[in-house]
């Protein structure tokens, strides 16, 4: 298994990680409205490709098959998304394995590739499946930390990679005022949902674009 830390790790030979790792800081705030334009991306190079794509979601909780279906003839280029937020659905829908949860937890690489895996089993007309997986708040330690996995079914072995959502902006500040509000633990959790979200595209989008 091949897995990487984005936002910590220097190395670029999975995915663009510096380009990346920017863009998801520079749209924390932004992250609804990137999250349209990226989703429209994704789906033209999925179209280019002539591929088909599944997802896997725990903590997204569906968000991003939502997305997708927000758009007329996406059915051409997008199976559908396995939601699986229970640890039992992950065993029971997508075959992660029991070891795997009790060794590693749900919050971790080597569930995020069963999961992957899983997926593109389970679906045979998809060509290219991701999983995210990981814990978001408000309570327990660490919140913030996402798994996600990327797997071509021509590839050999998954691109898993850890994204870092724990350390957001505290406080929002309101266009066109200097007044500031802090975030609520529940906003912080629905932010991270999205740049979880978000930093799944990115990397679909990364090996489309490969």
């Amino acid at each position: 298994m091949q897995s990487e830390t984005l936002w910590v790790t220097e190395s670029e030979e999975l995915f663009e990680f510096r380009r990346l790792r920017c863009e998801l800081k520079k749209m924390a705030p932004h992250s609804r409205g990137k999250l349209a334009k990226e989703v429209e991306t994704v789906i033209h190079l999925l179209r280019k490709k002539n591929a088909r794509l599944v997802f896997a979601e725990s903590c997204t909780g569906g968000l991003l098959g939502s997305l997708f279906t927000e758009h007329p003839g996406v059915s051409e280029i997008f199976t559908g998304s396995f939601v699986v937020y229970r640890e039992s659905a992950k065993k029971s829908w997508l075959g992660v394995k029991n070891s795997t949860l009790k060794k590693f937890s749900a919050v971790s690489a080597e569930c995020a590739e069963e999961m992957v895996r899983g997926a593109l089993k389970k679906t045979p007309e998809a060509t290219l499946a991701a999983a995210v997986t990981g814990y978001l708040g408000p309570d327990g330690n660490p919140a913030g930390r996402v798994w996600i996995s990327i797997l071509e079914r021509s590839a050999k072995s998954a691109q898993t990679v850890l994204i870092d959502l724990t350390h957001l902006p505290t406080q929002n500040i309101r266009k066109g005022t200097r007044k500031r509000s802090g975030f609520s633990a529940l906003e912080n959790r629905l932010r991270r949902r999205e740049l979880a979200a978000l930093a799944t595209l990115f990397l679909v989008r990364s090996s489309l674009e490969g």
